[in-house]
């Protein structure tokens, strides 16, 4: 529905923040239904909703950088739940890329006064 939205006298930059948010929102459901079907046991379905987050996810990311831009917090947020997904997944090497591709941004933020502490981002490869 938020892609029905017009473009505005923005260049479209309100309508892909708001679409990014649902895309979202969208992503972190299959991954909740993800994390049903693997407790159940049924990989094959847990794999086939990680897919589904991963596509809604790395939509959100695009959005995000069309609607903000490329160093924004949300677009952070969205490498960072890309890493998530992939963890989830067993791709630990795809999970890291995109935490430290997170890290970075994260980093990058804090010089402008962004808080967000890194050891949050790895809890999968803290130990």
């Amino acid at each position: 529905m938020r892609r029905r939205l017009g473009e505005g006298d923005d260049g479209g930059r309100a309508k892909a923040q708001a679409v990014a948010q649902s895309l979202v929102s969208l992503g972190n459901l299959a991954i909740e239904v993800a994390e049903d079907a693997a407790a159940r046991d049924q990989r094959d379905e847990a794999n086939e909703h990680y897919g589904v987050a991963l596509g809604h996810m790395r939509e959100a990311k695009e959005a995000y950088t069309h609607g903000y831009h490329e160093g924004h917090p949300k677009v952070a947020w969205a490498t960072e739940g890309l890493g998530k997904i992939y963890a989830k997944q067993g791709n630990l090497a795809e999970a890291l890329e995109h935490y430290a591709k997170a890290a970075k941004l994260w980093h990058s933020l804090q010089s402008k006064g962004v808080r967000r502490t890194v050891a949050v981002l790895l809890p999968q490869f803290i130990v």
